[in-house]
């Protein structure tokens, strides 16, 4: 069994932890290539958290090259690790380049935040609005979908702006869109064939790559996913991003 010392109390996420762990174990061979993994439900229980915490961490893996699963058997570490410790070790020992950097005027980055115009004052005020009113819940487990409060507000904006018809009970709030599609892939069941974008969100890809599911590319013209190719797939499901195409 694979013992990983997990801080509860550490602010860094649990399936952070958990990946960051098995990722240093593996860079520095303690975990040789071919080794079997323990299932996520073996160590869930092991660890006393939630399988998903596991299985999202073995996702962000997978998706890096690290480990690889197969269907019916379970999660290995990859064999392409050997190159990359090569090569790691080469740049080591060979004479440190010192290269200048040149500053980006503009982040494009899609996980970054512009800083200068987030509202810090508003964030400020309403954080401690919250904090006078409701401080005893905020230490509270919440609701497994999340905040019933937000999800509602989520439900009014997506009527107004989107025309989108939905209930509350249908939304699901979670720390980000990876940890969301492992979720999303637990509901829908192995059984499923997803149609993505091509070009496509290449963590959405891997991630359901992993599950296994079979993926198939649709060309995006001017209008986003072509229709026409779609209805030609087995696809039984479609993933798209129409407000802002990836990459």
């Amino acid at each position: 069994m694979l013992i990983i010392p997990i801080n509860l109390g550490n602010k860094v996420p649990l399936y952070e932890q958990i990946y960051e762990y098995i990722k240093r174990e593996i860079k520095t061979g303690k975990l040789p290539v071919a080794t079997k993994l323990p299932s996520s439900r073996n160590l869930a229980q092991s660890l006393q958290i939630s399988r998903s915490t596991v299985e999202l961490a073995y996702q962000q893996l997978i998706s890096e090259g690290y480990i690889e699963s197969i269907p019916k058997s379970g999660y290995y570490v990859q064999g392409i690790m050997d190159l990359i410790q090569i090569t790691e070790r080469k740049k080591a020992l060979g004479k440190e380049k010192v290269e200048k950097v040149e500053r980006l005027k503009y982040d494009f980055s899609p996980f970054a935040v512009d800083l200068s115009e987030f509202p810090f004052p508003t964030w400020r005020k309403l954080s401690n609005q919250c904090m006078n009113d409701m401080n005893q819940s905020l230490f509270l487990l919440g609701e497994n979908q999340g905040d019933l409060s937000l999800r509602e507000a989520i439900v009014a904006y997506l009527h107004s702006s989107r025309g989108v018809k939905v209930e509350a009970s249908q939304v699901i709030v979670g720390a980000g869109a990876d940890y969301l599609l492992v979720l999303l892939s637990q509901i829908l069941g192995n059984d499923q064939i997803i149609a993505m974008e091509n070009p496509v969100y290449k963590r959405a890809y891997r991630i359901f790559q992993g599950v296994p599911y079979p993926v198939r590319p649709i060309t995006v013209n001017t209008d986003g996913i072509s229709i026409e190719e779609l209805t030609r797939t087995d696809a039984s499901i479609v993933y798209v991003t129409p407000s802002h195409q990836y990459p």
